[in-house]
């Protein structure tokens, strides 16, 4: 029988892009909860950023190994190949996008990131493997 546990953690740099954002990116649920017959955990992220129409996720596993999940463009999701997980909603500027992460087990727990970000003028995001100059918040999930 798995537990899950899920505890936001605020994350405040000082500056991000020249500017602060962190007030205008919120993630929900923004208390711990506890589950045993779920099999999939649901986060939500909205921000009040204008001209940022992308929010993209990671997983941080327990070897501090950063893993792009996918992102949402604001109302269509690119997940990257191989992740059990779910994008759905919008990216834009006071929407809310809803990552599913599908079948818990106990590779699922890791910090999970969701940021906000710009649209990049270009064909490729593959720089995002690595967490772009953007605001973001990001929460801890155990499955036990």
């Amino acid at each position: 029988q798995l537990t899950a546990h899920v505890s936001v953690l605020h994350f405040k740099p000082a500056r991000i892009s020249g500017s602060s954002h962190i007030d205008k990116v919120h993630q929900t649920p923004a208390e711990s909860f506890y589950t045993s017959e779920e099999t999939a955990a649901k986060i939500n992220c909205v921000h009040h950023i204008q001209d940022y129409n992308r929010i993209f996720w990671y997983k941080q596993s327990k070897n501090n190994e950063l893993q792009l999940l996918g992102y949402m463009n604001v109302d269509k999701d690119y997940p990257e190949s191989g992740v059990n997980v779910t994008m759905t909603g919008r990216s834009t500027k006071g929407e809310t996008c809803i990552l599913t992460i599908k079948g818990l087990n106990l590779n699922s727990s890791a910090v999970y990131f969701c940021v906000a970000s710009h649209t990049v003028l270009y064909s490729t995001v593959s720089q995002y493997k690595n967490l772009p100059s953007a605001t973001f918040f990001f929460f801890f999930i155990s499955v036990l």
